[in-house]
């Protein structure tokens, strides 16, 4: 037996940017904001206009093509897998040495996933129940304009964050700052669609406690519970 078989075998510890699965994951995203701007960027840009707009009819030309909804697949995609990244790349410390990352990647994906359906959903029901159907319709678009925004700018966030070495502590006040101005753009956008004297201030912002800060709660409860499993 030689000398360097007698030696122990000590494991090279593997970071996210060494990781092939997420260097995949950011090519694949790559791949498909690039077919988004490339088929789907006239589309953003008048839903960008519109959000601000404050019309609740939209035009006859706005029907959805199978282009659009292609766009919006990928675009909720790239969200999903963004936010997840970006999450990952701000609690990196708390990883336990030799962690599967891609584990961590897909089950944050399937909340993030999970919970951009359910607001969907929860969205549509109240609105439904409580508003017009012009109005609902209207915000259903505005609100996956600001999931396509959201897209793209998590995307230079997670690639900052895992390839170009920004301190965590910047990372997590650069998404809280997202965070805090899609709220706010919600907010806007909500009470100038929906904000009516038969409704109530009081009652317009408990439903909008319900439907965007518990659910925030709920998901960062979620995240927190995933990062203990690995660490």
């Amino acid at each position: 037996m030689t000398p360097f078989m007698q030696l122990p075998v000590i494991p090279i510890e593997q970071s996210m940017k060494s990781d092939p699965i997420i260097l995949v994951t950011f090519v694949a995203s790559a791949v498909m904001l690039a077919f988004v701007i490339a088929l789907g960027k006239r589309m953003l840009l008048q839903r960008g206009k519109n959000f601000f707009a404050n019309r609740k009819r939209n035009s006859l030309f706005d029907a959805p093509t199978n282009i659009d909804w292609w766009v919006n697949i990928m675009m909720l995609l790239v969200l999903c897998l963004m936010a997840a990244l970006t999450w990952m790349a701000s609690m990196r410390d708390g990883y336990v040495a030799g962690v599967d990352y891609w584990k961590v990647m897909l089950l944050c994906t399937t909340v993030f996933a999970a919970y951009v359906v359910f607001k969907f959903i929860i969205y549509r029901l109240v609105c439904w129940a409580f508003y017009d159907a012009a109005g609902t319709k209207q915000w259903m678009d505005d609100y996956m304009t600001l999931l396509s925004y959201n897209g793209f700018m998590l995307f230079v966030l997670a690639l900052a964050g895992v390839y170009f070495n920004i301190s965590i502590h910047t990372l997590r006040h650069l998404a809280a700052g997202l965070l805090i101005c899609d709220k706010l753009l919600i907010v806007y956008k909500l009470s100038r669609l929906f904000l009516r004297p038969k409704i109530g201030r009081l009652t317009f912002f408990l439903q909008l406690c319900t439907l965007e800060i518990l659910p925030c709660f709920i998901l960062n409860e979620v995240l927190l519970e995933i990062n203990i499993i690995f660490e």
